[in-house]
Protein backbone atom coordinates (compact mmCIF):
# COMPACT_ATOMS: atom_id res chain seq x y z
CA UNK A 1 0.00 0.00 0.00
CA UNK A 2 1.35 3.15 -0.98
CA UNK A 3 2.06 5.83 1.86
CA UNK A 4 -0.45 8.43 1.99
CA UNK A 5 0.08 12.60 2.21
CA UNK A 6 -1.14 14.76 4.91
CA UNK A 7 -4.47 15.82 2.58
CA UNK A 8 -5.80 12.14 2.24
CA UNK A 9 -5.05 11.83 5.86
CA UNK A 10 -7.18 13.80 7.28
CA UNK A 11 -10.16 11.69 5.21
CA UNK A 12 -9.36 9.11 7.38
CA UNK A 13 -11.78 8.67 10.67
CA UNK A 14 -10.35 8.93 13.40
CA UNK A 15 -8.50 6.30 15.50
CA UNK A 16 -5.94 3.65 15.18
CA UNK A 17 -4.64 3.82 11.01
CA UNK A 18 -3.11 0.68 10.31
CA UNK A 19 -1.58 2.25 6.99
CA UNK A 20 1.52 4.50 6.66
CA UNK A 21 2.07 8.19 6.56
CA UNK A 22 5.32 9.98 4.57
CA UNK A 23 5.97 13.45 5.70
CA UNK A 24 9.16 15.83 6.23
CA UNK A 25 9.98 16.63 9.45
CA UNK A 26 9.90 20.83 10.21
CA UNK A 27 10.39 21.23 13.85
CA UNK A 28 10.54 19.96 17.11
CA UNK A 29 9.91 20.54 20.60
CA UNK A 30 10.71 18.56 23.61
CA UNK A 31 11.48 15.84 25.29
CA UNK A 32 9.09 16.89 27.43
CA UNK A 33 8.51 14.38 30.94
CA UNK A 34 4.63 13.81 31.97
CA UNK A 35 3.13 11.28 34.59
CA UNK A 36 1.20 8.46 33.51
CA UNK A 37 -0.31 5.85 36.27
CA UNK A 38 2.32 6.54 38.57
CA UNK A 39 5.67 6.26 36.03
CA UNK A 40 7.65 9.37 34.12
CA UNK A 41 7.71 9.29 30.80
CA UNK A 42 8.43 11.66 27.73
CA UNK A 43 6.52 12.84 24.52
CA UNK A 44 8.12 14.80 21.57
CA UNK A 45 6.05 17.46 19.45
CA UNK A 46 6.74 17.28 15.93
CA UNK A 47 5.71 19.32 12.93
CA UNK A 48 4.80 17.49 9.51
CA UNK A 49 4.98 19.20 6.24
CA UNK A 50 4.25 18.37 2.54
CA UNK A 51 2.76 19.51 -0.49
CA UNK A 52 -0.20 19.00 0.60
CA UNK A 53 -0.84 20.05 4.39
CA UNK A 54 0.84 20.65 7.98
CA UNK A 55 -0.34 18.09 10.78
CA UNK A 56 1.10 17.96 14.15
CA UNK A 57 2.41 14.68 15.37
CA UNK A 58 2.82 13.75 19.58
CA UNK A 59 5.83 10.88 19.58
CA UNK A 60 5.01 8.76 23.05
CA UNK A 61 8.06 6.28 22.36
CA UNK A 62 11.53 7.34 23.16
CA UNK A 63 13.17 4.95 21.17
CA UNK A 64 11.48 6.72 17.96
CA UNK A 65 12.74 10.21 19.10
CA UNK A 66 15.83 10.00 17.27
CA UNK A 67 14.10 9.07 13.91
CA UNK A 68 12.49 12.53 14.36
CA UNK A 69 14.94 15.64 12.89
CA UNK A 70 14.50 18.73 11.36
CA UNK A 71 14.77 18.08 7.92
CA UNK A 72 14.41 14.53 7.95
CA UNK A 73 11.57 13.01 6.17
CA UNK A 74 10.04 9.98 7.56
CA UNK A 75 7.45 7.33 6.89
CA UNK A 76 5.22 6.72 10.09
CA UNK A 77 3.10 2.96 10.03
CA UNK A 78 0.34 2.03 12.68
CA UNK A 79 -0.42 5.54 13.97
CA UNK A 80 -3.47 7.41 15.82
CA UNK A 81 -5.43 9.96 14.13
CA UNK A 82 -7.18 12.05 16.19
CA UNK A 83 -10.19 14.35 15.56
CA UNK A 84 -8.00 17.67 15.35
CA UNK A 85 -6.08 16.17 12.74
CA UNK A 86 -3.06 15.26 14.88
CA UNK A 87 -0.85 11.77 14.67
CA UNK A 88 0.01 10.30 17.68
CA UNK A 89 3.24 7.71 17.61
CA UNK A 90 3.30 4.76 20.18
CA UNK A 91 4.79 2.07 20.95
CA UNK A 92 3.26 0.39 18.64
CA UNK A 93 4.00 2.79 15.99
CA UNK A 94 7.17 2.13 13.30
CA UNK A 95 8.77 5.05 12.15
CA UNK A 96 11.64 4.59 9.28
CA UNK A 97 13.64 7.38 7.63
CA UNK A 98 13.07 7.76 3.98
CA UNK A 99 13.96 9.74 0.55
CA UNK A 100 13.94 13.46 0.92
CA UNK A 101 10.03 15.22 0.91
CA UNK A 102 9.77 18.37 -0.23
CA UNK A 103 7.18 20.60 1.99
CA UNK A 104 5.85 23.47 0.30
CA UNK A 105 7.24 26.91 2.45
CA UNK A 106 3.70 27.73 3.79
CA UNK A 107 3.18 24.51 4.99
CA UNK A 108 6.62 24.07 6.32
CA UNK A 109 5.43 27.74 8.16
CA UNK A 110 2.39 26.35 8.83
CA UNK A 111 4.21 22.98 10.67
CA UNK A 112 6.36 25.13 12.82
CA UNK A 113 3.39 27.03 14.29
CA UNK A 114 1.97 23.91 15.18
CA UNK A 115 5.07 23.43 17.51
CA UNK A 116 5.80 26.77 18.38
CA UNK A 117 2.95 28.76 17.98
CA UNK A 118 2.72 32.57 19.08
CA UNK A 119 2.81 33.62 22.46
CA UNK A 120 -1.16 34.69 23.84
CA UNK A 121 -1.00 38.29 23.64
CA UNK A 122 -0.31 40.32 26.84
CA UNK A 123 -3.58 42.13 28.67
CA UNK A 124 -4.25 43.32 32.24
CA UNK A 125 -5.49 41.50 34.50
CA UNK A 126 -9.16 43.30 34.36
CA UNK A 127 -9.22 41.71 30.24
CA UNK A 128 -8.04 38.51 31.37
CA UNK A 129 -10.61 37.80 34.34
CA UNK A 130 -13.44 39.19 31.93
CA UNK A 131 -12.39 36.44 29.12
CA UNK A 132 -14.14 33.56 28.14
CA UNK A 133 -13.27 29.65 29.88
CA UNK A 134 -10.44 28.44 28.28
CA UNK A 135 -8.74 31.64 26.55
CA UNK A 136 -4.69 31.86 26.93
CA UNK A 137 -3.66 34.95 28.03
CA UNK A 138 -0.45 36.41 29.53
CA UNK A 139 -0.47 39.01 32.14
CA UNK A 140 1.68 40.62 34.91
CA UNK A 141 1.44 42.01 38.83
CA UNK A 142 3.06 41.35 41.73
CA UNK A 143 2.00 38.74 44.10
CA UNK A 144 0.46 39.73 46.59
CA UNK A 145 -0.88 36.10 48.12
CA UNK A 146 0.55 33.44 48.41
CA UNK A 147 -0.78 29.86 49.58
CA UNK A 148 0.47 26.69 51.01
CA UNK A 149 1.55 23.84 48.58
CA UNK A 150 -1.00 21.09 48.18
CA UNK A 151 -1.60 17.86 46.31
CA UNK A 152 -4.30 16.66 44.62
CA UNK A 153 -5.11 13.86 41.85
CA UNK A 154 -4.65 13.93 38.07
CA UNK A 155 -5.78 10.46 37.02
CA UNK A 156 -4.54 8.08 39.03
CA UNK A 157 -1.19 10.62 40.26
CA UNK A 158 -0.92 13.16 43.22
CA UNK A 159 0.07 16.24 41.73
CA UNK A 160 1.59 19.13 43.44
CA UNK A 161 -0.28 22.17 42.96
CA UNK A 162 -0.33 26.30 45.02
CA UNK A 163 -1.97 28.70 44.14
CA UNK A 164 -1.06 32.38 44.22
CA UNK A 165 -2.08 35.98 43.80
CA UNK A 166 -1.07 38.41 41.35
CA UNK A 167 -2.20 42.21 41.34
CA UNK A 168 -1.65 45.14 38.60
CA UNK A 169 -3.04 47.60 41.58
CA UNK A 170 -6.33 47.58 39.61
CA UNK A 171 -7.61 43.75 39.68
CA UNK A 172 -6.26 40.39 41.98
CA UNK A 173 -6.47 37.13 40.05
CA UNK A 174 -5.87 33.96 41.65
CA UNK A 175 -3.14 32.13 39.66
CA UNK A 176 -2.81 27.99 39.88
CA UNK A 177 0.98 26.71 39.89
CA UNK A 178 1.73 22.87 38.88
CA UNK A 179 4.04 20.54 39.57
CA UNK A 180 7.57 22.24 39.28
CA UNK A 181 6.01 25.40 39.03
CA UNK A 182 5.52 25.39 42.68
CA UNK A 183 9.22 25.80 43.17
CA UNK A 184 9.40 29.20 41.99
CA UNK A 185 11.54 31.31 43.80
CA UNK A 186 9.32 34.34 43.17
CA UNK A 187 8.03 35.69 46.62
CA UNK A 188 5.24 38.27 47.84
CA UNK A 189 5.96 41.51 46.50
CA UNK A 190 7.72 40.18 43.60
CA UNK A 191 6.47 41.56 39.98
CA UNK A 192 6.32 38.96 37.47
CA UNK A 193 5.16 37.93 34.26
CA UNK A 194 3.17 34.77 33.43
CA UNK A 195 3.08 34.00 29.46
CA UNK A 196 0.49 31.65 28.26
CA UNK A 197 -1.76 30.84 31.16
CA UNK A 198 -5.04 29.77 30.19
CA UNK A 199 -8.00 31.07 32.38
CA UNK A 200 -11.00 29.20 34.12
CA UNK A 201 -14.35 30.16 35.31
CA UNK A 202 -16.21 28.73 37.92
CA UNK A 203 -19.79 30.47 39.16
CA UNK A 204 -18.62 33.63 37.73
CA UNK A 205 -15.16 33.83 39.21
CA UNK A 206 -12.29 33.99 36.86
CA UNK A 207 -8.58 32.28 37.83
CA UNK A 208 -6.03 31.45 35.51
CA UNK A 209 -3.77 28.45 35.67
CA UNK A 210 -0.26 27.49 34.06
CA UNK A 211 -0.26 25.24 30.98
CA UNK A 212 2.62 23.19 29.93
CA UNK A 213 3.41 26.61 27.45
CA UNK A 214 3.45 29.01 30.36
CA UNK A 215 6.87 30.68 31.71
CA UNK A 216 6.95 32.71 34.61
CA UNK A 217 9.68 35.85 34.88
CA UNK A 218 10.41 38.50 37.02
CA UNK A 219 9.79 42.07 34.83
CA UNK A 220 9.79 45.75 36.09
CA UNK A 221 6.69 46.88 37.75
CA UNK A 222 5.48 49.77 34.99
CA UNK A 223 4.88 53.29 36.38
CA UNK A 224 1.49 52.98 37.39
CA UNK A 225 -0.40 56.12 37.32
CA UNK A 226 -4.06 56.27 39.88
CA UNK A 227 -5.78 59.15 41.46
CA UNK A 228 -6.97 58.71 45.30
CA UNK A 229 -9.07 60.80 47.40
CA UNK A 230 -7.07 60.17 51.06
CA UNK A 231 -9.08 60.34 54.35
CA UNK A 232 -6.56 59.69 56.95
CA UNK A 233 -3.43 59.44 57.47
CA UNK A 234 -0.76 57.43 59.76
CA UNK A 235 2.63 55.89 60.04
CA UNK A 236 6.13 57.58 61.54
CA UNK A 237 8.64 60.37 60.37
CA UNK A 238 10.36 58.33 57.56
CA UNK A 239 6.90 56.95 56.21
CA UNK A 240 3.26 57.66 56.01
CA UNK A 241 0.27 55.16 55.91
CA UNK A 242 -2.33 57.19 53.71
CA UNK A 243 -5.97 55.93 53.87
CA UNK A 244 -8.38 56.09 50.72
CA UNK A 245 -11.48 56.66 50.54
CA UNK A 246 -12.28 53.23 48.85
CA UNK A 247 -10.60 51.52 52.09
CA UNK A 248 -7.22 50.72 50.57
CA UNK A 249 -3.56 52.22 52.03
CA UNK A 250 -0.97 53.41 50.57
CA UNK A 251 3.01 53.72 51.91
CA UNK A 252 4.61 57.00 50.79
CA UNK A 253 7.78 58.03 51.73
CA UNK A 254 7.52 61.38 53.79
CA UNK A 255 10.11 62.82 51.58
CA UNK A 256 8.24 61.93 48.77
CA UNK A 257 5.10 63.67 50.45
CA UNK A 258 6.95 66.58 51.42
CA UNK A 259 7.80 67.25 47.76
CA UNK A 260 3.85 67.35 46.75
CA UNK A 261 2.14 68.84 49.92
CA UNK A 262 2.47 72.31 51.31
CA UNK A 263 3.56 72.97 54.58
CA UNK A 264 6.07 71.38 56.46
CA UNK A 265 4.06 69.00 58.36
CA UNK A 266 2.01 66.63 56.40
CA UNK A 267 -0.15 65.04 59.69
CA UNK A 268 -1.71 68.68 60.02
CA UNK A 269 -2.06 69.48 56.33
CA UNK A 270 -3.72 66.05 55.59
CA UNK A 271 -5.92 66.31 58.89
CA UNK A 272 -6.90 69.47 58.80
CA UNK A 273 -8.22 69.52 54.84
CA UNK A 274 -9.16 65.76 54.22
CA UNK A 275 -10.45 64.33 52.07
CA UNK A 276 -7.40 65.61 49.85
CA UNK A 277 -6.96 64.34 46.04
CA UNK A 278 -3.82 62.77 45.15
CA UNK A 279 -2.12 61.63 42.11
CA UNK A 280 0.12 58.96 42.86
CA UNK A 281 2.22 57.57 40.80
CA UNK A 282 3.40 53.86 41.18
CA UNK A 283 5.73 51.10 40.20
CA UNK A 284 4.10 47.81 42.01
CA UNK A 285 3.49 48.41 45.30
CA UNK A 286 5.87 51.61 45.47
CA UNK A 287 4.94 54.70 45.59
CA UNK A 288 7.54 57.02 43.42
CA UNK A 289 5.78 60.28 42.89
CA UNK A 290 2.75 62.22 44.25
CA UNK A 291 1.04 65.46 42.64
CA UNK A 292 -1.60 67.27 44.81
CA UNK A 293 -4.78 68.34 42.74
Amino acid sequence: MAATDIAHMRQINPGPHAGTLKARVIATKGPSTYTSGGDQRQSLIVGLADMTGAAKAVIYDSAQFQRYQAGQSVVIRNFILRADGSVIVTRNSRTFSTSSIVASDGFASAASGLVHPPEAPFMSLEQAAASPAKTLVSVRGHIVQEDLEREVMVGSSPTRVKDITISDNRRRVKLTLWREACDMPHGLGTFIQVTNAVTNVHRGDTSLSLTSRSVIQTAEAPLDERVVTIEGVGGDQETKELLADDGECYLVATEVLSDALPGEDIDTFITQNAPVTLRLFMRGATVERVHAM
